[in-house]
C-alpha cells in the first residue's frame, strides 16, 4: 500500500467519524468511532488524530492503530494511495487540469457540505458527497450553497468578505474573520447568502481590477439591507489584479490584523446604487415656457380639439414667430429666433405647410418638416412610427436640430398599429419617452389630437384616447368654436387652457382664419362648457337669430331698462334662456341705475 497524504487521510475519516470544531495542525480531536463503550457516549471528544501520519488512538476505549487497521477492524471501506482514482475518492485532474487545491464547505455547525477544487486554469467545480455510500462526487445541482467556513461566521460579529478561499485563509491567519463564496468571482453572489449577515460588520476587499470593484459593489448591494453595516476597502499600494494575500505577503500577520482593521475603520461606508435621490442634492431649476403660461419647454404639452377649427394653423402661429424671435399674444418676452421641426401626417408640406408659413413671414431656414427629400424617395417613404427605432430616428434629428419646438400632428397618426391609444400602459410609454427627449433636447413637444364624438362631460376627458394622455401632458390648449356670431369663409375659434401643472391658467385668446389667413384676435370671454356644448338645432338657431333682431331693435337707441325688456321678450314669445344666450352673443351691458337696472349695447 503506497503512503496516504493527509488531505486522503482526512477525507476518508470525515466520512466516518466527528472531528472536533475549528481545527488545524497535524494533531486533531475527533469523537470516537464507538461511542457505546463510553460512559457518556463520547460527548467530549477523546479520539487523537495525527492527519499526517494516519494514526488513531482513544483514551478511553483502547482503540489504536494506523487509518487502515482501524478502517478494517471496524468493518469500514478499504483505504488506499489510489484511491482518487476510484468512486469514492477525490480526484487529482479535472478536464485534464491539474488540481491544486481543495477547500471544504461546512454548515453552521461545522460539517462537510461540499468541497470545491481549485484548478490551474481557475476553474472551482464542486464535489458533493453521494447519498447513500459516503462517496464524493461532481455536482452541478442539488447541492445547498453557502458561504465559506459558514461555522465561524455565524459566531463572528465583524467579517471579511474576500474573492477566493485562499484570500479567507490569509485573513484567517491574522486572526480575523473572513468569508468567500464558491464558484470565484465575479459572479458568485447569490441572495440567498445574505441571511448569514444579519446584524453584522462587513468589510469587502475587492481584488485591484474592475471586475473586482464591480463584484464588490454587487455584494455590497446584496448586503446593504442585513448588515450592520457595510464597508468596502480598496487596499492601498496593491499592483493591478493583486488581492489582500499579496498585500499581506512578508507581513507579520498580528501586525498585518491591525493595520487591516484600522483600514477598515477608515473605508467610507458602502451606499448602494439607487434610482432614488435625496432632494438635498437636487439643483433647483426654474420652469421654463416656449409661450408663457401657455406651453412649458423641456416637457410635452397638447394641443386638441375638433377637426376645421384651425389646430393645425395655430401650430404653425407659433412657429412663424418663433422663427423670427417675435413675441407671442400675451408675453413681451424677446429671443434670439428659434427652430421648428414639424411632424405632420395630414398636410402637405408644399401645398399647406409652407404657404401658410410664407403667409406669416416665417424665416423658413428655421423651420424643418419630416418628409421625403426628393421625389424618389416619396415612394417608399412612411411617416415617424414612435416605437424604439423612431424614437433613436427623432432622437438624432433632434441632435441636429436643436428645434425649440417639435410639433406631432397629429400624435396618434405616429402611435402605431400596435399600441392601444386607449391603453394607460401603452400611451404612458409613448408620453414619457417624448418626455425624455424634450427634457434632453431642452425643447417644447406640442402633441395635437382630436375629440372625441361623445359628451364626457369635463373638458379634459374630452380628447382621444386614454386619459393618461392628458394626465402625462404638463400644459392641455383646448381649441373651439367661438360662441359668437358666424360669419361666412370665416373660421373663429377659441384657445382656453383647461390643463396647467406648473403655472397659473392663462387668460383665453381668440383667433379667427380668414381668408386662408390667420389672425389673433385678442383676449375672449368664452368658457370650456359653452364651446364644448352640443351644436343648436336649426330650430334654436332661428330662436336666437329673433332674439339677436329684438335686441339690436330695442337697443339701438340708448339704455332700456331690464323689466321692460323682459315684458317685451314674452310677448315675442322668446324665452329667457334664449334672450341671456343672444345677449352674451352681442356682447349687452348691465348697469344698476336707482330706478332699477338697465340694459345697453
Amino acid at each position: 500500500m503506497g503512503e496516504l497524504t493527509s488531505h486522503e487521510i482526512i477525507t476518508f475519516l470525515e466520512r466516518h467519524i466527528k472531528f472536533a470544531r475549528d481545527q488545524t495542525g497535524a494533531e486533531r480531536k475527533a469523537h470516537c468511532p464507538r461511542p457505546e463503550l463510553h460512559a457518556n457516549g463520547d460527548r467530549t471528544p477523546s479520539l487523537s488524530v495525527n492527519v499526517d501520519k494516519g494514526l488513531l488512538k482513544c483514551f478511553v476505549c483502547g482503540l489504536e492503530g494506523h487509518v487502515s487497521q482501524v478502517a478494517k477492524k471496524l468493518g469500514w471501506p478499504a483505504l488506499s494511495s489510489d484511491n482518487h482514482q476510484r468512486r469514492n475518492g477525490l480526484p487529482e485532474t479535472f478536464k485534464n487540469q491539474r488540481i491544486v487545491a481543495w477547500y471544504t464547505y461546512t454548515n453552521e455547525h461545522g460539517r462537510p457540505i461540499f468541497k470545491v477544487a481549485r484548478t490551474s486554469a481557475k476553474e472551482f467545480p464542486v464535489w458533493a458527497p453521494v447519498i447513500g455510500d459516503g462517496s464524493w462526487g461532481l455536482k452541478g445541482k442539488g447541492v445547498r450553497m453557502v458561504p465559506y467556513h459558514l461555522h465561524k461566521l455565524v459566531k463572528a460579529e465583524f467579517v471579511s468578505v474576500v474573492e477566493g478561499e485562499k484570500d479567507v485563509q490569509t485573513v484567517e491567519s491574522m486572526g480575523l474573520a473572513a468569508s468567500t463564496f464558491p464558484g470565484g468571482a465575479p459572479g458568485n453572489w447569490r441572495p440567498e447568502y445574505s441571511k448569514w449577515f444579519k446584524g453584522k460588520e462587513i468589510v469587502i476587499i475587492p481584488d485591484n481590477d474592475k471586475p473586482g470593484r464591480e463584484h464588490a459593489d454587487v455584494i455590497g448591494t446584496g448586503l446593504f439591507a442585513h448588515a450592520k453595516s457595510v464597508r468596502i476597502l480598496n487596499l492601498p499600494g496593491l499592483a493591478e489584479k493583486g488581492d489582500v494575500s499579496d498585500w499581506a505577503k512578508g507581513k507579520d500577520p498580528v501586525e498585518a490584523g491591525e493595520e487591516l482593521c484600522k483600514l477598515a475603520d477608515g473605508a467610507p461606508r458602502f451606499r448602494p446604487p439607487s434610482k432614488t435621490i435625496f432632494l438635498s442634492e437636487v439643483k433647483t431649476e426654474p420652469v421654463l415656457f416656449l409661450w408663457h403660461p401657455y406651453l412649458l419647454r423641456r416637457k410635452v404639452n397638447l394641443i386638441e380639439g375638433d377637426p376645421g377649427l384651425g389646430k393645425s394653423y395655430l401650430s404653425l402661429a407659433l412657429a412663424a414667430p418663433l422663427s423670427l424671435g417675435k413675441a407671442l399674444p400675451g408675453s413681451a418676452e424677446q429671443f434670439a429666433p428659434q427652430r421648428t421641426l414639424i411632424l405632420s401626417a395630414e398636410d402637405g408640406v408644399a401645398d399647406t405647410i409652407k404657404p401658410r408659413l410664407e403667409s406669416m413671414g416665417a424665416d423658413l431656414e428655421l423651420i424643418s418638416a419630416w418628409a421625403a427629400a426628393s421625389e424618389k424617395e416619396r415612394q417608399y417613404w412612411k411617416p415617424l412610427t414612435l416605437d424604439d427605432g423612431g424614437f433613436e430616428e427623432l432622437d438624432r434629428e433632434m441632435c441636429k436640430l436643436s428645434p425649440a419646438l417639435v410639433i406631432l400632428d397629429p400624435l396618434f397618426a405616429f402611435i402605431g398599429e400596435k399600441r392601444d391609444i386607449n391603453a394607460a400602459n401603452h400611451t404612458r410609454a409613448v408620453m414619457a419617452r417624448l418626455a425624455n427627449l424634450a427634457e434632453k433636447h431642452d425643447s417644447c413637444i406640442v402633441c395635437i389630437r382630436h375629440l372625441t364624438k361623445g359628451n364626457r362631460g369635463k373638458s379634459i376627458y374630452r380628447g382621444i384616447g386614454s386619459i393618461d394622455l392628458t394626465a402625462a401632458a404638463r400644459s392641455v390648449l383646448l381649441i373651439g368654436k367661438n360662441p359668437g356670431i358666424p360669419e361666412p369663409f370665416v373660421t373663429k375659434s377659441v384657445l382656453l387652457h383647461i390643463k396647467h401643472n406648473l403655472t397659473g391658467q392663462g387668460q383665453t385668446l381668440g383667433f379667427e382664419i380668414r381668408e386662408g389667413l390667420f389672425y389673433w384676435t385678442g383676449q375672449s370671454e368664452a368658457t370650456a362648457g359653452e364651446i364644448l356644448a352640443p351644436e343648436p338645432s336649426p330650430e334654436e338657431l332661428s330662436a336666437i337669430e329673433e332674439a339677436l333682431r329684438f335686441l339690436k331693435e330695442a337697443l339701438a337707441d340708448g339704455p332700456v331698462k331690464s323689466t321692460s325688456l323682459d315684458s317685451q321678450r314674452r310677448s315675442l314669445g322668446i324665452s329667457e334662456r334664449t334672450l341671456l344666450r343672444a345677449k352674451k352673443q352681442l356682447g349687452v351691458k348691465a348697469f344698476r341705475r336707482e330706478d332699477g337696472w338697465y340694459c345697453s349695447l
